[in-house]
């Protein structure tokens, strides 16, 4: 019987398995499998690596990498701020639209027509999430939103289109649909607000932190100030795994220091009892065995990242 060869060219952007013809490397230097879900480079999309970013999107917003044992989303970075490695970044997805729907649609429909509550630019929403709310069934499914027109007006209509179709009737008079960008869109980073001392108690308790970018290999110029993600620039945040964090202050000699949470900044501390800001992860050396851990300098620790996987 003859036996079906899978080579990584044949299925190239959306799956990148390490396949080729010699499948294991005699010195052991065959790359790690990598999986991008879902659907790979954007038409006319150059493959972008985890530690670069781009004026250019390349894929979809929240596209899932996973890649060796870490798992990274292609987000966008907001107009606001500069994002900075090994420091936490939080999702924009503060300005939900709640849109009255404009004309009734039956079920199996991919579009919804609302009547604009605020400007709306094109694909604002796009890869974001459309939520229905019944005064007779109360709340239905969440839909994927595909693309959405402009009304720059703020007082028009757009048109919503959805990856799926409507599994229940959505009428003029008892629904309303609440619209949210996806968290992966314009991500915005904390510290700079912090290093200015205009600091914000409790905000970590307010925002919902995605995840931590890597130090990308093409800075925006020759400083160490200038290793950050730029404004508007498409890149790959890590949100699971093996990551590189900085703590608020050093962690792992003493007991009791596994458990990492977010910070005001995007910096990381240790969790007690009575904390409830959002889970970053672990500290990922044992801090038990030999009743001492160790201490990174400048408060650099390696945390397994507990985000999204």
């Amino acid at each position: 019987m003859r036996r079906s060869t899978l080579y990584a060219p044949r299925v190239r952007g959306d799956l990148d398995l390490g396949l080729e013809p010699t499948r294991l490397a005699g010195d052991g230097s065959q790359k790690w499998a990598r999986i991008d879900a879902p659907g790979g480079l954007l038409p006319g999309g150059t493959p972008q690596g985890i530690y670069e970013q781009n004026s250019t999107q390349n894929y979809r917003i929240g596209t899932r990498r996973v890649t060796d044992d870490r798992v990274f989303h292609y987000a966008q970075a907001g107009s606001t701020e500069t994002l900075f490695p090994t420091y936490g970044v939080c999702c924009d997805a503060t300005f939900p639209e709640s849109a009255v729907v404009a004309t009734a649609r039956a079920i199996s429909a991919y579009t919804v027509t609302c009547t604009s509550q605020a400007a709306v630019t094109a694909d604002f929403f796009a890869e974001g999430w459309l939520a229905v709310s019944s005064g007779t069934f109360g709340y239905w499914p969440l839909y994927r939103i595909k693309s959405n027109t402009a009304d720059l007006t703020g007082t028009g209509t757009f048109i919503v289109t959805l990856y799926d179709p409507l599994v229940a009737p959505i009428s003029i008079n008892d629904e309303v649909v609440t619209l949210f960008k996806n968290k992966y869109k314009g991500v915005r980073s904390i510290r700079s607000y912090v290093v200015a001392h205009q600091d914000w108690p409790g905000i970590e308790n307010r925002v919902c932190w995605v995840g931590i970018p890597l130090t990308p290999t093409n800075p925006t110029g020759t400083g160490i100030d200038d290793f950050v993600i730029t404004q508007n620039y498409y890149f790959w945040v890590q949100t699971w795994g093996p990551c590189h964090g900085t703590g608020v202050d050093n962690y792992g000699e003493g007991n009791y220091e596994q458990r990492l949470i977010f910070y005001n900044d995007g910096s990381l501390k240790v969790s007690t009892v009575a904390q409830v800001e959002q889970l970053a992860g672990y500290l990922l050396p044992n801090t038990y065995w030999g009743g001492i851990g160790h201490d990174l300098p400048g408060a650099v620790m390696l945390v397994d990242l507990r985000v999204s996987p």
